[in-house]
């Protein structure tokens, strides 16, 4: 029985030396998933316009409040943001232009492309302007 005391100690103190890692936001994520929630319900019962002006931010069947707080909630974790990097990242002025830059860039072009596959007509599009004007 010694033998698996040990190992349960020694699993204990991995888990602690991996909690002592984890910054604040993320050892109590649990908590402020749940507070969250808790105030979104809040929110929805003592102001029940709410639902009106969610509605009136809609594109289609997507609420664009629940997309961005999707995309915000995401994001860094998709991106492994380090939060503590932000300020020293944010103070490097060349780094930030080169940041704005290639983005800006990269947006361009990808605006360019798809306005230029928009304005092409596609096979079917043609198959049946074909069609209608063969009639």
């Amino acid at each position: 029985m010694a033998p698996e005391s040990n190992d349960h100690g020694r699993r204990a103190a991995d888990d602690e030396a991996v909690l002592a890692q984890l910054s604040l936001l993320d050892r109590f994520l649990p908590l402020w998933i749940l507070l969250a929630m808790g105030g979104g319900l809040l929110l929805g019962r003592f102001f029940p316009a709410i639902q009106g002006w969610l509605d009136a931010v809609r594109i289609g069947n997507t609420s664009l409040p629940i997309a961005l707080g999707l995309l915000l909630m995401m994001y860094p974790v998709l991106a492994k943001v380090h939060y503590e990097e932000l300020g020293r990242a944010a103070r490097d002025r060349r780094l930030l232009r080169l940041s704005l830059v290639s983005a800006k860039t990269v947006d361009t072009c990808r605006v360019m492309a798809m306005n230029q596959q928009s304005h092409q007509p596609s096979q079917l599009a043609s198959a049946v302007d074909g069609r209608k004007s063969s009639s």
